[in-house]
């Protein structure tokens, strides 16, 4: 398997899940967030990952999350809330000056960008999105509304090719991103995995979760999350 390192965006707990608002209190958002981003971490730290840049506007207060994983380099975004697509251009940039990074061989290097709200990501799916890495220039994977994307991954040399990439997150990423990948000319590869497409940004999607795992509430959710299922 080629070399491959992850990148993440994350926002401070306090105010993500923001469309849960009024459903969640501020503290079980925080704690929400918190869970989602330990089970996506633990999903990478078991694959064969060789890096994952987390980028947050908030360092502090995702610390005592990240600590025991130990492919974990935590930057803080240089724009304060400057949006998913200055925090991923921020994670290459990180990766890019990262001396271990440098020093090994990039001939095979590859980089993906995941979100920190994928409760059902496992060690399994990343490393078939880093095989087909092995064969086309990109992989790609929507959320389950299709707007969304939930996987982007490059296959590249120190970020180079991501660098020339437009990032549309948060903007009908999903059908922009297929578009940036058609007129760049590259040879890509549509991921249709439950375990990628699956994220949570609103309550239809904790409810599908929550009976998924078979949480009788959103609090017994969150513990699962924590202790695996």
């Amino acid at each position: 398997m080629s070399e491959f390192s992850v990148v993440i965006p994350v926002r401070e707990p306090k105010s993500a899940k923001s469309r849960l608002a009024g459903i969640l209190s501020d503290d079980e958002r925080s704690r929400l967030s918190l869970a989602l981003l330990r089970r996506v971490l633990g999903a990478v730290e078991s694959s064969a990952a060789r890096y994952c840049v987390v980028v947050s506007s908030s360092p502090a207060s995702i610390s005592q999350t990240i600590g025991k994983f130990s492919k974990v380099i935590l930057v803080q975004e240089r724009k304060f809330h400057g949006g998913v697509n200055s925090a991923i251009q921020d994670g290459i940039a990180a990766l890019s000056q990262n001396p271990k990074v440098m020093s090994s061989s990039q001939t095979q290097s590859s980089v993906m960008f995941i979100p920190s709200d994928l409760p059902f990501l496992d060690k399994g799916s990343i490393e078939e999105a880093a095989r087909l890495l092995e064969n086309f220039d990109a992989v790609i994977s929507p959320s389950r509304r299709r707007d969304g994307t939930t996987l982007l991954g490059f296959h590249t040399v120190e970020g180079k090719l991501a660098r020339k990439f437009q990032f549309h997150y948060d903007d009908d990423s999903f059908n922009k991103h297929i578009h940036e990948l058609r007129n760049s000319g590259l040879n890509y590869s549509i991921l249709e995995s439950d375990k990628f497409s699956f994220d949570i940004d609103n309550l239809e999607d904790l409810e599908l979760a929550r009976k998924i795992v078979g949480a009788k509430s959103h609090s017994d959710f969150i513990s699962v999350l924590l202790n695996g299922f």
